[in-house]
């Protein structure tokens, strides 16, 4: 208002002008804090979901439905909040579990399989020599080894 009625060429529009234009760009560089810890939140509810139940059929789309989101929702959520994608996520937590369970009990590979999420065997054999850099097999033998 202060610019409507003052001369518009003088001092005083350019120093306001100048306030004005730094005042949008702190407003954009600040953090968006409400949006962004609302995604933080759903990012860590999606984590402890898949947490508890890694076991069972987990897909992209059926966590979505769960939380209500778009699947797409649920990707841009891991790109932007997590360190990995959502289905290297899941087989970090099934893989995890796999090695603990290797570890304790003497079951099978295709329980072992089963019980972490996995219905094929030979899949979850690719998937835990790609993370652990070993076989189950192997896995089991050294970890026996260094008991």
């Amino acid at each position: 208002m202060l610019l409507a009625t003052e001369n518009p060429k003088g001092p005083l529009a350019g120093l306001l002008t100048e306030a004005l234009l730094h005042a949008c760009l702190r407003l954009l560089k600040a953090p968006q804090t409400q949006h962004s810890r609302k995604a933080a939140r759903t990012y860590e509810s999606v984590c402890l979901y898949i947490q508890e139940n890694f076991q069972r059929e987990i897909t992209r789309k059926s966590v979505a439905e769960h939380f209500g989101l778009a699947p797409n929702h649920v990707s841009r959520l891991f790109r932007q909040e997590g360190l990995m994608n959502f289905h290297d996520y899941l087989n970090l937590v099934r893989v995890s579990r796999a090695r603990f369970m290797l570890q304790t009990y003497g079951m099978t590979l295709k329980e072992i399989a089963a019980k972490c999420g996995y219905n094929d065997t030979a899949y979850f054999c690719r998937v835990f020599k790609k993370m652990s850099k070993a076989t189950p097999t192997q896995y089991r033998a050294k970890k026996a080894i260094s008991s």
